[in-house]
């Protein structure tokens, strides 16, 4: 295992690098000067401009830019923001706790409707909720993001009232569960798909049919013994889609105006502002490789057959 760990922190050094390097490529080779955003809607004379090119250092070419942005990288500096001349650390820092909270309660959502719809369902199957389950995973799944955030905030929001709209004034629950359900809503859907296909393929297991031939409760078979061993691919792909959630909340923060890293860095790019969108990204990147290791571990002490070398 330790060898397999070290690995995987190798990889994980080659994978930032490359993604920070497409990234800041993408941002800082866009035409345009970055500087031109603070002008505050007043013209910026010439020098004025040429003079806060020069202190962020955009008149240099653009593998010195990047060099150094690596450098301060692996000392655990983001840079400064050129839009607001903050630490993007800092600016990070302030937006994460609202985007955590966002992903994480999109995650429970996820794992309470996916997972027990489709246990329920393989439980049932060929029943009515099983044909339902079977549906609406794939509407949830087609479904796009932005679509169902403004529908639901029409409906339940505007006409209904059960829920706030936007902003995080009422704090949690209340502010988060409506954009958290719309996040939650094409995991939903495949967790469901997923976890009823594992589950079928476990009942038909002879241990199974076994343990019902002994008398013991169907729910009991299903709960202790099957659920189990099915959990295993579903957990890494619940693993996989945290990360998926981190980067989806661009669209939701923005919709439900969430003061969040993804809010943050749509903003950063209306400015052009590239160290801050470097950052975010660097940091979502960073999660998203944590959280597929931790993932590793856990299937493997969920199934003690997994050995990784």
């Amino acid at each position: 295992m330790a060898r397999y760990l070290a690995g995987r922190l190798a990889q994980a050094v080659g994978v930032v690098i490359g993604v920070t390097f497409v990234i800041y490529s993408a941002v800082f080779l866009l035409p345009g000067n970055p500087a031109a955003a603070l002008d505050g809607g007043q013209p910026m004379s010439p020098a004025t401009l040429h003079a806060i090119t020069v202190a962020y250092g955009l008149n240099q070419p653009f593998i010195i830019q990047y060099g150094r942005y690596a450098m301060g990288l692996l000392q655990g500096d983001l840079g400064i923001s050129i839009s607001t001349g903050q630490g993007v650390a800092s600016l990070i820092g302030q937006a994460w706790p609202v985007t955590a909270t966002l992903a994480l309660t999109a995650w429970a959502v996820e794992i309470i409707v996916g997972v027990g719809s489709g246990v329920i369902a393989a439980a049932n199957r060929g029943q009515a909720f099983d044909r339902l389950v079977q549906a609406g995973s794939v509407l949830l799944v087609c479904v796009p993001v932005f679509v169902a955030a403004y529908t639901s905030q029409v409906l339940l929001g505007i006409r209904l009232h059960w829920l706030p709209v936007a902003g995080t004034t009422t704090g949690w629950p209340a502010s988060y569960l409506l954009p958290a359900s719309v996040l939650a809503m094409p995991g939903i859907g495949a967790i469901a798909r997923l976890t009823r296909a594992t589950m079928l393929e476990e009942l038909r297991q002879d241990y199974v049919r076994t343990a019902v031939a002994i008398g013991l409760p169907w729910q009991l078979v299903v709960v202790r013994h099957t659920l189990h061993n099915a959990l295993v691919p579903v957990i890494t792909c619940l693993g996989t889609d945290l990360g998926f959630l981190l980067s989806g909340a661009v669209v939701v923060e923005s919709v439900f105006n969430l003061p969040g890293v993804g809010l943050l860095a749509y903003n950063a790019i209306q400015n052009k502002d590239g160290t801050v969108v470097v950052g975010v990204v660097t940091l979502l990147v960073l999660v998203f490789l944590v959280a597929n290791l931790l993932v590793d571990v856990l299937a493997a002490a969920l199934d003690p057959r997994i050995r990784y070398r």
